[in-house]
């Protein structure tokens, strides 16, 4: 006659614990795998967009603006830049590539705002605007001034499309240019206290480092905090 050998409970306990372990490693890996949309600062949206000219305000007729799909931050890129694609669907593929490891494949038109500013007309903190006789209703938009190259005029429709990368844009400016006074002040401090030399100081550059410092960058926009920094 057949017998069938019974499991011991602490056998059964310790194959459980076991299969728990097994999978949440699985879990954990699939997590790094592909991480969430939480572990990266990103603010993104389709936009009128014109960056081809010296031109601080927007242009004079509707038709010059081109629609791209805004991306600032990411896994596509460094925190510091901001990606333009064609559309959505560009960005989706250059994110799945991203993932994988991959060369992105699709175009893209990318700027870093390290050192940039950010110039408004009011000095309420609101988004410029713009009325075209062949809209119906004002267009709302935004100039970076960016260290080198042509100002970045970004534009929607309404504010509320508009504000989720005016923000990403606006946080990024301030902690910049609070790790670039840091940066100076600290710099200044050691140089009083110990005499400037060659290689000092290394120590005062991890917060600048921190959000991309580059030699000889940004020095221009300290006391250029208006109230658009609100």
């Amino acid at each position: 006659t057949h017998h069938t050998q019974r499991e011991r409970p602490e056998h059964r306990r310790s194959r459980d614990l076991r299969a728990d372990d097994s999978e949440r490693a699985a879990t954990d890996e699939l997590a790094v795998l592909c991480p969430s949309r939480d572990e990266f600062d990103l603010d993104e949206g389709t936009h009128l967009v014109k960056y081809d000219t010296k031109d601080l305000e927007a242009p004079g007729s509707s038709v010059e603006w081109k629609r791209k799909y805004v991306v600032v931050g990411g896994i596509v890129t460094k925190p510091w830049m901001m990606n333009m694609f064609y559309r959505k669907r560009d960005y989706d593929i250059a994110v799945k590539e991203a993932h994988a490891g991959h060369k992105i494949s699709v175009k893209v038109k990318q700027f870093d705002l390290r050192g940039a500013r950010i110039i408004l007309k009011g000095r309420d903190g609101k988004p410029n605007w713009v009325d075209y006789p062949s809209e119906r209703k004002p267009w709302y938009y935004i100039t970076i001034l960016p260290r080198k190259g042509y100002p970045i005029k970004i534009s929607s429709e309404s504010l509320d499309e508009l504000e989720p990368v005016y923000s990403a844009v606006r946080r990024f400016v301030r902690k910049d240019m609070e790790a670039r006074q840091e940066y100076q002040m600290g710099r200044s401090s050691y140089n009083k206290n110990y005499g400037s030399r060659k290689g000092s100081g290394s120590d005062v550059r991890s917060s600048y480092n921190n959000y991309g410092g580059r030699k000889g960058s940004g020095s221009d926009v300290f006391g250029q905090r208006n109230d658009y920094f609100r």
